[in-house]
């Protein structure tokens, strides 16, 4: 398991730097600070956690225990909604093709900006305070 986990760090890392060197609007540029890169990271392995939670449960997750079983793989995200350091929206699964509405972000989203994860599961956005606040959140209704 441990050589899993760094095999897949070492791929993010990777993945991370091919795609900073592509130019990608919304990437993370080369010179970001890597506290920046780590907050985008674990974002993105939090959409993973959704994703692979989709489908193998079928059903949203409703609380931080339904993801503890994606701990190993993907440290750095549940940890980050086990610590409260990023909020999910609960009840409200991961869905194709929605990159316009919040799923998660980061704590302090509302009131300094920060990273948000879109109900698609893939998008990673960084949002000022008041771009998050205009934000169409995910709802269960």
């Amino acid at each position: 398991m441990l050589r899993f986990m760094k095999t897949r760090r070492l791929l993010l890392l990777a993945s991370l730097v091919v795609w900073t060197g592509c130019g990608q609007s919304g990437g993370v540029s080369s010179s970001a600070d890597p506290e920046e890169i780590f907050r985008q990271s674990r974002m993105s392995e939090l959409g993973e956690i959704l994703s692979i939670n989709k489908a193998e449960t079928k059903a949203p997750p409703k609380a931080v225990a339904d993801l503890t079983r994606y701990q190993g793989g993907w440290p750095a995200g549940y940890a980050a909604v086990k610590d409260g350091s990023v909020v999910v929206i609960w009840g409200v699964g991961v869905q194709d093709g929605v990159s316009d509405k919040i799923i998660a972000h980061d704590k302090e989203a509302a009131d300094s900006g920060g990273y948000v994860l879109m109900q698609d599961g893939k998008t990673v956005k960084k949002l000022s305070a008041d771009q998050f606040k205009a934000a169409s959140k995910a709802s269960n209704s």
